[in-house]
């Protein structure tokens, strides 16, 4: 019964080494699976593991049957030994018999530690492989970090792209809203052509429109002012202002759009600037009407008479 307890030790040793090499094949399986592509080479080493375990498979059902065959033996030596107590005068026959069975299981035991040394030069070239795979594993590992930390890259890259084409979008919609409603209402940050002087202005969708900041009077002939704002075939008309400094109102301005918002210039054949914004005086624009240009006060026309831009050049760019 020893024998037959060693043979199992070592069976379940075998089985032990045969799950051990599984899980490791599993591992290596679980490590192609994430990158099929980049790990070519240990799909070969995992083919040549499975061939192995295939081979151990082998070796050990080798050794159940060869076990079986031994504890067969060995029983029926016990029974002829336990025969050979109960019956003195065959004992020496069955002596004779149990010896040659014992020779016989000697040469089973040489042949059975020459598998076992056979199994454990196996195991050592399995650990070597094991290893090397577990190398490469490593190598595999750092690659896929690199491919991250390139992911990561190209992902903030794609981001930066995105909100730049939401900026993008963002200044056509502002150009798009301009060129077809004139003023987009919002909230926007006006400077002159030159000089450091600006303005905050709000456009409400009712048609007011509020307007404060450090206004150059000299220049822009405006201060911090509230009144209404119409806007028609990209032309602006100020009008009902009340705060304002030495301009004239109703104002006719012309509309330009810009990326960021527009900018008032003075319109086609609006009058020139004046004093008080009307005159005796006929522009070169009027020249052509003759008397016309002198019954403009009594004229029933479609539109009321505007002053001139007197914000000309000023750009409004929106704030977010």
């Amino acid at each position: 019964m020893t024998r037959l307890a060693e043979i199992e030790q070592e069976r379940a040793a075998a089985e032990t080494e045969l799950n051990s090499a599984r899980e490791e094949s599993s591992e290596l399986q679980e490590a192609v699976a994430a990158s099929s592509q980049e790990l070519t080479t240990i799909g070969e080493r995992v083919t040549d593991a499975r061939s192995q375990e295939a081979s151990l498979r082998e070796t050990l059902a080798a050794l159940s049957q060869k076990a079986a065959m031994v504890s067969e033996e060995l029983a029926s030596a016990e029974q002829r030994m336990q025969d050979a107590r109960d019956t003195e005068t065959q004992a020496l026959e069955a002596l004779a018999a149990v010896r040659q069975e014992q020779q016989a299981m000697a040469e089973d035991r040489a042949g059975l530690q020459a598998t076992l040394t056979a199994l454990g030069e196996t195991r050592e070239q399995l650990v070597t492989e094991v290893q090397q795979a577990q190398d490469q594993r490593n190598d595999l590992q750092e690659q896929l970090s690199e491919l991250t930390e390139r992911l990561s890259i190209r992902t903030d890259g794609l981001a930066e792209l995105e909100q730049s084409y939401q900026e993008q979008q963002q200044q056509r919609s502002s150009k798009v809203s301009a060129l077809t409603s004139g003023i987009a209402p919002g909230r926007y940050a006006g400077r002159p052509e030159e000089g450091d002087a600006m303005v905050v202005a709000v456009f409400h969708e009712g048609g007011q429109f509020e307007m404060n900041g450090d206004i150059d009077e000299a220049a822009l002939a405006c201060g911090s002012a509230v009144g209404r704002y119409a806007v028609e075939d990209r032309l602006s008309t100020l009008s009902e202002v009340s705060g304002a400094g030495a301009a004239s109102f109703p104002m006719l301005c012309a509309i330009e759009p810009t990326d960021t918002g527009f900018r008032l210039v003075a319109a086609e054949g609006a009058p020139a600037p004046s004093g008080n914004g009307s005159g005796d005086g006929e522009s070169d624009d009027e020249a052509e009407g003759g008397d016309q240009a002198q019954d403009t006060d009594n004229d029933s026309g479609e539109h009321e008479q505007s002053a001139a831009c007197a914000l000309d050049g000023l750009t409004f760019s929106r704030l977010q």
